[in-house]
């Protein structure tokens, strides 16, 4: 029913975003949810400016992350 853990690098699939590496885990109804790690808060808010989803701050540079599948 759900999908195991998986690691993501979007700068690697997505040049344009900043380096992050995310911990994620697929919900109910397609949205995913986990922690993204950025080298910085800056780093944090142009990947939040430039894709879907939500997020709420940890500690500066980790980021609980939400967004559709």
């Amino acid at each position: 029913m759900l999908t195991p853990v998986y690691v993501t690098n979007d700068s690697i699939d997505s040049p344009d975003l900043p380096p992050n590496v995310g911990l994620c885990k697929n919900g109910f109804g397609g949205f995913a949810m986990g922690v993204r790690v950025f080298r910085n808060d800056q780093d944090a808010n142009k990947f939040k400016n430039n894709t879907v989803g939500g997020c709420q701050r940890i500690v500066p540079g980790v980021y609980y992350w939400w967004h559709p599948t």
